[in-house]
């Protein structure tokens, strides 16, 4: 199976711990094999040991002016302050079920938001008429055209 580690993508099995020499294969006459699992970030963001989007890359993050995170295991949640390199190109934001945790002002800051979109079975937030909720019906992020009312 293919191993798992929140923040990121697993990159294949590698003879070295600087996970420069590729496995290919075991050669014949092996005895012991030492693999090393190799790791990369996920494509667009960096994000901590717990899964957390801690900033994005401009122009992978957002296309078209769709940030769309992460809908793998691996990632789980978004920090405060992630998306600030990337604030103006949002007008959208789609979170799918795995994000199971927004900071207190992940989503402040987003000139352009004009609407937020939660995937069905996401058991911690919730979107409506393109603002985001909490499970319990708190208010976590709004576009801009939200004046409260």
């Amino acid at each position: 199976s293919v191993p798992q580690r929140p923040g990121k993508v697993f990159d294949g099995w590698y003879l070295d711990t600087a996970c420069t020499r590729p496995f290919e294969g075991v050669e014949a006459g092996t005895d012991i094999l030492e693999l090393y699992a190799g790791w990369r970030e996920l494509e667009g963001f960096v994000s901590d040991d717990e899964g957390h989007i801690l900033a994005c890359t401009s122009g992978l993050a957002v296309v078209d002016g769709l940030l769309a995170l992460p809908g793998i295991p691996a990632c789980t949640g978004i920090e405060a302050g992630a998306l600030a390199d990337v604030a103006d190109q949002i007008t959208e934001i789609y979170i799918p079920a795995n994000i199971r945790y927004i900071a207190p002002g992940a989503l402040d800051g987003l000139p352009n938001l004009m609407y937020i979109e939660v995937e069905a079975g996401n058991p911690d937030y919730y979107s409506e008429n393109g603002i985001l909720y909490t499970a319990g019906g708190e208010i976590v992020g709004c576009p801009v055209w939200y004046t409260g009312e």
